[in-house]
């Protein structure tokens, strides 16, 4: 019963990466939108200006936060379908991946904040 209670919580783990993979996509629109709608004074205006070093380093986590999320759900699988004999880490990878995510998120409030 401990081996079936193990696979449930790891498929549920599993979807949890999935939609914190879907939150960081979603987020990496957020300092368009942002710049966009908010900062801009013109709605044609080039948002590349506008963007500061805040976002950018918000979009490289975010990037990693979805990178973390698909090797995690590749390394969760592998092991579920080994029984565990591989050597892999990936409560390692999931915690990285939602630290990445969350930062990432800490990021575009503080280049929100500064671009105003």
């Amino acid at each position: 019963m401990e081996d079936d209670a193990y696979r449930t919580m790891m498929k549920s783990w599993i979807e949890c990466s999935k939609s914190c993979s879907q939150l960081a996509t979603a987020a990496m629109f957020l300092p368009v939108f942002y710049v966009r709608e908010l900062v801009a004074n013109t709605k044609d205006a080039p948002i590349g200006l506008a963007l500061n070093n805040w976002f950018m380093w918000s979009w490289a986590l975010l990037i990693i936060s979805i990178a973390l999320s698909f090797v995690y759900q590749v390394s969760a699988t592998k092991l579920l379908s080994t029984s565990g004999q591989l050597m892999l880490f990936p409560r390692t990878q999931f915690w990285a991946m939602l630290g990445a995510l969350v930062v990432g998120l800490a990021l575009f409030a503080t280049g929100a904040l500064h671009a105003g």
